[in-house]
């Protein structure tokens, strides 16, 4: 369905009603956000509403698009062909590439936006049709390095742009002196299960035979593997938050005000190598001291020792856990690092204008083609 979230979504689509192209003169652009999801769905809230409100914001006329029946994609087919810019965002299905090339046709320039690898599972339709995206858009927006690889590999045009936030949401933790250490994750608990129980299930085990801690899980789902696998370690004081309402910035945020320290545990898997470190940059933007997996772009967003702490081995977690609950002073520095780095680099105005300036290009480009 065509759909916004906020109030500057749907002024921006009523004042401009249905967007139609070469409405403007003045460099300002049609744009038409084909999603995977509503505003619950991370990714789709991250690299489509959230820039696609910065470009209103910007004077654009921007509109958004989420469904794949039938009769979605005969609408679709209509849109594609009436506005400046399209932009599908990890869109893989069977006719999504038809509708790319029906876009290029019409005068669209076209992009195609990913952040993840396109099947966990390696399902072959699902790599034949993200690699026809790929190959026949005008670029690839990559949310890691891996992915801009990815992207070359199937021979499309890769351009970084790293996932971000909106710094001002996020609420800046101040350090406190606790009782009880509170670690803490956010995200979604179902997909990530295997990893949290695989690598934090004996380093909360271990702290929490020696030191008061808790672990607090926002997004958990109901998910039974983590109750099971956590909520029995002794003297671990565990707190499972199913679920909360990820289009409220002032949720995320709060749902995180009682965490003295960030974790984001991968397994060292080929899924997850393609993985952008959102929740890394979620834990910096609120000042909170992340320890990390060295995977995926891990390593790029948290710099090891001053933003952050990467960790592999057990021992390693143990200890960057450890010592951070021991020094207020260190959690209060790499929190105040972090909250710089994204500021500086992972704001979604920032990228905005970095999309924005990769629109036009691609568009002068096909103009001289």
């Amino acid at each position: 369905m065509v759909g916004s979230t906020g109030d500057i979504w749907r002024n921006g689509l009523s004042a401009y009603g249905s967007i139609d192209r070469q409405r403007f003169e003045d460099g300002r652009l049609t744009i038409l956000y084909v999603l995977a999801g509503d505003v619950q769905k991370a990714s789709s809230r991250v690299r489509g509403y959230r820039i696609g409100e910065e470009l209103l914001r910007s004077g654009h006329a921007v509109e958004f698009f989420s469904g794949a029946s039938r009769a979605d994609v005969l609408r679709l087919a209509v849109r594609v062909r009436r506005v400046d810019v399209v932009v599908f965002q990890k869109r893989y299905g069977r006719y999504d590439p038809i509708l790319v090339s029906m876009a290029r046709r019409s005068g669209a320039t076209v992009f195609f936006d990913i952040d993840d690898h396109p099947s966990k599972a390696g399902v072959p339709s699902t790599l034949r049709n993200a690699d026809r995206m790929m190959q026949h858009a005008d670029a690839v927006f990559a949310g890691s390095h891996a992915l801009m690889k990815l992207a070359g590999q199937a021979g499309g045009k890769p351009i970084f742009i790293p996932s971000g936030v909106r710094p001002e949401e996020y609420r800046v933790l101040t350090p406190k002196r606790r009782d009880r250490t509170c670690v803490g994750w956010i995200g979604n608990g179902r997909h990530y299960s295997d990893d949290l129980v695989a690598i934090l299930r004996d380093v909360l085990g271990e702290l929490a035979s020696r030191r008061p801690i808790s672990f607090r899980l926002v997004g958990s789902c109901g998910e039974g593997a983590l109750r099971d696998a956590f909520g029995g370690i002794p003297n671990l004081d565990c707190e499972f938050v199913d679920g909360i309402d990820w289009s409220s910035p002032d949720e995320v945020s709060a749902s995180m005000a009682s965490f003295d320290i960030g974790v984001y545990p991968l397994l060292p898997k080929a899924f997850n190598e393609y993985k952008c470190a959102f929740k890394a940059i979620e834990y910096m933007a609120s000042g909170l001291p992340v320890v990390a997996s060295d995977v995926g772009a891990n390593g790029d967003v948290v710099e090891h020792g001053k933003t952050g702490i990467l960790a592999n081995e057990k021992a390693q977690w143990v200890s960057a856990i450890e010592g951070l609950a021991d020094d207020i002073d260190r959690r209060e520095a790499l929190g105040r690092a972090g909250r710089a780095s994204v500021e500086r680099n992972y704001s979604i105005a920032s990228l905005a204008c970095r999309t924005e300036a990769a629109f036009h290009a691609a568009r002068a480009e096909r103009r001289t083609a």
